[in-house]
C-alpha cells in the first residue's frame, strides 16, 4: 500500500550571496506543483565582513604574535552563531576563537563534558586582552 500523504522537514543553510526567497523558489521548482512548502523559520545569511582592511589585519597580527603556528584565514562559517545578531550594529563581525583545542575537545562544544585546558583558556584571555587594548579609539 502506498501512503496517501507524506511530510518532510528540511533544515537548510542559505549560502552567502543567496536569499531565503531564492532558495524557496529553487525548492518549489524542484519539488514541482502540488507540493506545499512551508517556512518555519527564516534567516538570511550574514553579510561578509571585510578582510582586506585594518580590522582583519589586527586579528592576524595579534594571532601571529601569540600563536605563531596559527594561520588566520577568512572563510564562511557554516554554523549559526550569536554573531549574526551583531551584524546590524557593526559591519566587521568576525567569528573567531583564540583557544587551542584538540579534536576531541572541539567535539564536546555544546555537548557533555565540554572543556578546555586552563593554560589554553588563559592564552585565549590574553589574546582578547591584547585585542581590546589595541583597538583604535
Amino acid at each position: 500500500m502506498i501512503a496517501s500523504t507524506a511530510r518532510a522537514g528540511v533544515n537548510m543553510r542559505v549560502m552567502v550571496g543567496d536569499t531565503v526567497d531564492g532558495v524557496l523558489d529553487h525548492v518549489r521548482r524542484t519539488v514541482g506543483p502540488g507540493i506545499r512548502v512551508e517556512v518555519v523559520e527564516r534567516n538570511e545569511p550574514s553579510p561578509v565582513s571585510p578582510w582586506d582592511d585594518g580590522a582583519f589585519a589586527l586579528l592576524e597580527r595579534i594571532t601571529g604574535e601569540l600563536f605563531p603556528d596559527a594561520v588566520p584565514t577568512p572563510y564562511v562559517m557554516m554554523a549559526a552563531t550569536d554573531a549574526r545578531f551583531f551584524t546590524g550594529l557593526c559591519d566587521r563581525v568576525y567569528r573567531f576563537t583564540p583557544f587551542r583545542m584538540t579534536k576531541d575537545q572541539r567535539a564536546t562544544i555544546h555537548a557533555a563534558d565540554e572543556r578546555i585546558g586552563v593554560a589554553d583558556l588563559l592564552a585565549g584571555v590574553d589574546w582578547y586582552r591584547r585585542l581590546v587594548e589595541e583597538l583604535p579609539a
